[in-house]
């Protein structure tokens, strides 16, 4: 699950900077001073971007594809119990 969402995290940090980069083109030209002067502070704001667009990723993902998550397992507690279910014995055979 936090592969799946950091590969999304990276896409769409990706297509920001992308988008960025084509925005601010005119800005080039400066880059060596404005890199010098405020590096810090822009691999800060990228680091906590980065962090902030996971963990809303990781939200969404976990609220559309983790449902029912309680119901599955509470299904396959109640198939354990049973003692005439093929289940018990394809996990005793390993």
């Amino acid at each position: 699950m936090i592969a799946n969402v950091t590969i999304v995290t990276v896409v769409f940090f990706l297509v920001i900077g992308f988008v960025l980069l084509e925005r601010l083109r005119f800005l080039a030209p400066y880059r060596h001073h404005i890199l010098a002067a405020h590096q810090d502070v822009i691999i800060g704001y990228i680091v906590l971007l980065f962090l902030n667009l996971f963990g809303l990723l990781f939200m969404i993902y976990r609220k559309f594809f983790f449902k029912d998550t309680g119901k599955k397992l509470k299904h396959l507690e109640k198939q354990l119990v049973c003692e005439e279910n093929v289940l018990i014995t394809e996990l005793d055979r390993n």
